[in-house]
């Protein structure tokens, strides 16, 4: 089971909080906008690669604009010695969900036509939650480029990101089987890397 604290909980819902008041200070002058969902393709520097899914709210037209996104990868998962230098016996998975909330800005090309390239990137705010071990939320960056196909309306987009996210783990693993109490002496848990978006979106 994937472990909360009440200090991480608020933190993540002020930082949510904080994220809606953004986007409710650039909705108030904006003419156009974009509401996106899209499935999700992350491949990790330390863990495995994921699947996963999003959410996206682009505001602003022209060339600027800025968008919000909250994505969530449920299964970063791989096997404890592939991550530290320690010899167990048994193998132990360490599972490593995810949800990045993405704030940023998009620089977007031959808007109204059929094909639509674009820029995006900016700032993350990273929640972390893993099964055995204490990882702290992390900030970091994202940036990258895609296509939108279709003019006004409905359309369909893809995106290719570079994410990065690095941070330190530590902790005690609390496994009921063979291993208990065990202590984990601190290390670099580095999860950047592509991330391939592809989904559906709506302009109005």
């Amino acid at each position: 089971m994937i472990r909360r604290t009440p200090r991480r909980r608020l933190a993540r819902h002020a930082f949510l909080a904080a994220a809606l008041c953004g986007l409710a200070f650039f909705a108030a002058p904006a003419d156009a906008g974009e509401v996106a969902v899209y499935g999700s393709y992350w491949d990790t520097s330390d863990l495995a690669e994921s699947a996963g899914a999003g959410v996206k709210l682009g505001l602003g037209s022209g060339l600027l604009g800025f968008e919000a996104r909250l994505g969530y990868y449920p299964d970063l998962t791989e096997d404890f010695d592939d991550v530290i230098d320690e010899g167990f016996e048994d193998d132990l998975d360490f599972e490593v969900e995810v949800k990045p909330v993405d704030v940023g800005i998009t620089l977007n090309f031959l808007e109204g036509q059929a094909l639509q390239p674009f820029v995006v990137g900016g700032g993350s705010y990273y929640v972390i939650d893993t099964n055995v071990l204490d990882v702290d939320d992390e900030f970091g960056y994202y940036f990258g480029g895609g296509v939108r196909f279709g003019g006004g309306g409905l359309g369909f987009f893809v995106e290719g990101l570079y994410r990065q996210i690095e941070g330190s783990v530590n902790g005690d693993i609390d496994d009921p089987g063979d291993i208990n109490d065990v202590f984990v002496d601190e290390f670099d848990l580095d999860l950047s890397g592509l991330n391939v978006n592809a989904g559906l979106s709506w302009r109005f």
